[in-house]
This record gives structure tokens, sequence and C-alpha cells, in this order.
């Protein structure tokens, strides 16, 4: 699954407006059962100031594993480290001067080697001699400009101890049913590329009017919320427009990442068992200045899947003697997510860069 779980299949990344979408969950309608979660139920599980420490020095492992393996650097994995330069950024512009002697120094020497990963990336894809490709097109929405501080704002416990979702084995049969989805990956991958129509800045974005529909009238859960809820923030940070106006689209953020709080938490309390799709929850909501996706018992997961190599594996604590780079070349979309000869995974160390960075963030953004 991938945080693009578009760009994954080859391809890359949104949840009702005013709970419009109410449709696409008739299919769940049937056999709905009151699950009883076992997430914390206290509003403190989230991260804490002795975390950033550890946030930090797994971050630090994720640079180092991109500096030494830049093949591996899709534009799905790109993303990922775009929004941890910006999640880092953000700290260091609003924050440094709250910060420590050696965290300031720990921004300003990652921040410098996270930008020529980037710059590194971009001057890849200019090589490219496939200019109609759309996953060029896609790379114009890749800068994330912009990020949102994080609201104080509670969210009644009732959304983690109790999720209207069908039974386990049903839900997971839809979410990897990804060609069902509205919009599955190709339609999501389209609707992504189109933004590359708008100019910088301008009130409105220019896109298909399919696109449109698919935000209005999208499924409510897995990649397809995600996807829908990744347009919207890229149509504000990649290009600087508004789908609607800006409070609507706003209020549409709000909308799917309460849904999204409920779908993670749903998910954690079954054993993690699609802890990519987590992820992209827990790097997106964030972006939009949500951090009830980010709790503590959640990171503490995510980070019993890095490897020492600093990239993540779907399963912690997997043997890693064998590991290597296998030395392909450079794509922009490359086949499958897998690295190191399947010890990692591509997209699942692109959301983890994310959510570690956006959990790094809040804490000097809340506590510094």
């Amino acid at each position: 699954m991938m945080l693009l779980r578009s760009l994954r299949i080859g391809i890359c990344f949104i949840a009702v407006v005013i709970l419009v979408g109410e449709n696409s969950g008739e299919s769940f309608s049937r056999n709905i059962i009151y699950e009883n979660v076992a997430a914390r139920e206290d509003e403190e599980d989230l991260p804490i100031k002795n975390d950033i420490v550890s946030y930090a020095s797994s971050l630090k492992k994720i640079l180092k594993f991109a500096l030494r393996n830049k093949n591996e650097i899709d534009l799905n994995f790109a993303f990922g480290l775009s929004v941890m330069y910006d999640n880092l950024k953000h700290v260091q512009i609003t924050k440094q001067h709250r910060l420590s002697k050696g965290l300031k120094q720990f921004l300003k020497d990652f921040l410098k080697k996270n930008r020529d990963l980037i710059t590194y990336f971009k001057s890849m894809v200019k090589r490219d001699k496939n200019e109609k490709n759309e996953q060029d097109r896609l790379s114009k929405t890749l800068g994330v400009r912009g990020i949102s501080d994080f609201v104080d704002e509670k969210i009644s416990v009732f959304l983690y101890t109790k999720s209207v979702y069908p039974e386990w084995e049903n839900y997971a049969s839809k979410v990897k049913e990804f060609y069902k989805w509205k919009p599955n990956p190709m339609e999501a991958d389209k609707c992504l590329s189109s933004l590359a129509r708008s100019n910088w800045n301008t009130p409105r974005c220019n896109f298909k009017y399919s696109c449109y529909i698919m935000l209005v009238n999208g499924d409510n859960f897995g990649y397809a919320l995600t996807h829908r809820l990744l347009w919207l923030l890229q149509a504000k940070r990649g290009r600087g427009c508004n789908i609607y106006r800006s409070y609507e689209d706003r209020d549409l953020m709000h909308t799917f990442c309460i849904r999204m709080v409920r779908e993670a938490n749903y998910i954690a309390a079954n054993g993690f068992k699609f802890l990519d799709l987590m992820l992209e929850q827990m790097t997106l909501c964030p972006l939009a200045g949500y951090a009830h996706t980010l709790r503590r018992s959640w990171l503490a997961e995510v980070l019993e899947h890095q490897m020492r190599f600093g990239c993540f594996s779907p399963k912690s604590f997997v043997s890693s003697t064998n590991a290597k780079n296998d030395g392909h070349p450079w794509s922009i979309s490359l086949n499958n997510s897998s690295m190191l000869g399947g010890a990692c995974d591509r997209h699942l160390t692109a959301v983890a860069a994310g959510a570690l960075s956006a959990a790094f963030r809040y804490i000097a953004e809340t506590q510094f």
C-alpha cells in the first residue's frame, strides 16, 4: 500500500463535502458493528517533549539511507522527503529561538542534506527524456510550500473508543480492492497531475470536472480517502490555489481528518495490519494542522519497523542479513515498492518520514 497508494502501483496520491459522500459507504452499511477498540483512551497519548530525541534519531537514519541510495528516490519517496523537509523547516523558522543548541544544529545540518536530496530528485526529473509522462506533470505538484499550525482542538474520546466499521475481514477486503475505489489509483493520479495546469498562487485551481465529482462523492475510507485529502492539500501547498473557497477547503480537510482518526484507531485496534495506510493518515492530517493521528503508542509501533539501514519494513524486527541495493537505475516511478532485495518498503519509508517529522514538529510547536 502507499502514501500515494497510486504511485506504488505505478501512479500517485483526499472526504465528504458536508458529509455528502455517505453513499460510498453504503456497501459498508450491511453488517455494521460497534467495535470496542484497544487504543488508549486518555487524551495525553500525543507526543511529549522527551520523545523529540527518538524521533530526531529515526529521521536521521532515514536521511542517511536516502543519501546512500539515491536511485531509490522516485516520486513517491520524494514526496516523503519533501514533507519531512517542510515539517522541520517550519520548526526552524517558527521555533528555533526556543530550541536547545543541539537541536538547532541538528536542524541546520539535517535541512541542508534534505534539501540536497530534493534538488537531486528535481534534477533527475529534468533529465528524464519523456517530457509528456504523467509522472513528470505530477512532480510539478510535489512542493509543500506552507504548513498549517496545529489547531488546539479537543476530539471526543468517543472517536477513539467506538468506531462504526464493518467486521475486520469485510473492511480489509474493501481496502484491498483498489480498482473499485472512488477515486481509484488512476483517477487520483490524473487529478493530482491536473493541478499542474494551475498557475502558482491563483485563487481557484484549474482542474478536471471529474476531479470535483471525486472530491464530493468519493469513498470515505482507506486510500481513497487519503488521496482525496492529498488532492486538497496539494492544491493549496503545491500550487497555492483553492478548490472551493479557502474556508470550505479547510472544513473539508477537518471532516476528512475526523474520519481518518476513527479509521486509524480501528486499524491500530486490529494489530496495525494496514500500517502503510495509517502512516498516510499520520502524514497528511498534520499538514492540515490536525495532530490527532499522531498517537504516541502508534508512533512507537512505527519505530519498531525501522531497519538498521534507516528504511522501514512492513514486518517489525525482520532479518536484514542479505539486504543490499540491487543497483537499479533511477526512475521517477519505480515498478514496485520493495528496496534492498525486499528487506524494506519504499512507500512505507516515505510515509514514516512524513509521520515522524510531523511528530517532531508537533513537539517543537506545542512544547517549546
